[in-house]
């Protein structure tokens, strides 16, 4: 089998949460949905959310970035933490989300996976489960649950 070293599979996943984080940023929602595999599944402490269609997809990438618009946020980072490569077809990997106002904290930092696929095109999330404590999509409010460590 040809499985990537860790330090490799560590790089491949910080680069899909940039090219999403970059996304995000720009207002680029065919960037962002062209990392996410349909049917998406986004798992918080309060539910779990399939996404079947793009439009869903639309709503949920124009409703966060209205509610980071609402916070006033200027940083929106998601850092690896760890990666496996499960299969070379599968990855699953955790990462660390903080949001930022001029450098200061909007919410604690938490703590999400996230299962990648590789599909024809590239690697795209198939899930995320984080420590938001959203019902419903798309994400309104932001309220979170800080990683056990912080």
């Amino acid at each position: 089998m040809n499985y990537r070293t860790n330090a490799a599979i560590l790089d491949l996943v910080q680069q899909w949460l940039d090219q999403m984080n970059a996304a995000f940023a720009s207002d680029d929602f065919d960037g962002f949905a062209s990392g996410l595999h349909l049917p998406f599944v986004l798992i918080t402490s309060e539910a779990t959310m399939v996404q079947t269609t793009i439009d869903h997809l639309r709503q949920g990438f124009d409703g966060f970035r209205r509610l980071l618009a609402s916070l006033h946020a200027t940083d929106y980072i998601r850092l690896v933490e760890t990666a496996e490569q499960i299969t070379p077809g599968i990855i699953a990997s955790t990462y660390e989300t903080n949001i930022l106002r001029n450098g200061h904290r909007l919410v604690p930092p938490f703590r999400s996976s996230v299962t990648l696929g590789l599909s024809g095109n590239g690697w795209k999330a198939h899930c995320i489960a984080n420590g938001m404590t959203a019902r419903s999509w798309p994400v309104e409010d932001l309220h979170v649950i800080a990683s056990p460590d912080r």
